[in-house]
């Protein structure tokens, strides 16, 4: 008797304990995507309101790039540039460079599949923000994604995802902005992705949200 009652109470209790186990990991991501938020506004704010820059400028990249031929020169990942002083645990764990649900967050299948893929964690920048974007034409930051998280299960290989590489860009040398094998987890939270804006403020929101015939949060 005893022994069942011990065996109902662990049924009623253990998804208690696993659904707040995971609500955590998701506050940590949400707090780690946060910082990273920050960090890339404080660069801007030191640099005359332009953001962290690794691409070459361009007024346009959804046309400039449009087939991708606005790629090179790339001037190296941005985060050891945004945060200098946390260079040396840009793959120490934990830090706030990763999720803990990321099953992948340093892209060790990348490795495998892609030698030649730049350093990575489990954040994406918006490659809007990497073309020489300054703050002053952001039109409304609030409403501008500048960060997503990396689908590390297809696995995609890049700390940028560019949303002009679309199903309605023939051109695109992919689709990164495909919703199961695009470049964006766009499910890791409880069937969401996680977002961060250009002001700084971070939630998670369905992808279609996001994105859609009438709704583009990626584009500035």
């Amino acid at each position: 008797m005893v022994i069942a009652i011990i065996a109902i109470l662990a049924a009623l209790i253990f998804p208690v304990f696993s659904a707040a186990k995971e609500a955590a990991k998701v506050d940590t991501c949400l707090s780690n995507n946060r910082q990273l938020a920050i960090g890339m506004l404080t660069y801007a704010d030191d640099n005359d309101g332009r953001f962290v820059q690794t691409k070459r400028s361009v007024n346009d990249p959804a046309t400039a790039d449009r087939d991708g031929s606005a790629e090179e020169p790339d001037y190296g990942p941005a985060w050891p540039r945004v945060f200098p002083q946390n260079s040396g645990i840009y793959r120490q764990q934990p830090s706030i460079f990763t999720c803990p649900t990321d099953p992948d967050p340093f892209g060790e299948q990348c490795a495998e599949v892609s030698p030649d893929a730049p350093p990575l964690n489990s954040s994406l920048i918006n490659a809007y923000f990497a073309f020489g974007l300054n703050q002053s034409s952001l039109r409304q930051p609030s409403s501008t994604i500048m960060l997503a998280e990396r689908n590390s299960s297809t696995p995609y290989c890049d700390y940028l995802y560019r949303p002009w590489y679309n199903a309605d860009n023939s051109q695109a040398p992919e689709d990164e902005m495909d919703d199961t094998v695009g470049a964006i987890a766009t499910e890791r939270h409880s069937g969401r992705g996680l977002y961060a804006f250009a002001d700084g403020h971070v939630k998670t929101m369905e992808f279609s949200q996001t994105y859609g015939p009438n709704v583009n949060m990626h584009q500035p």
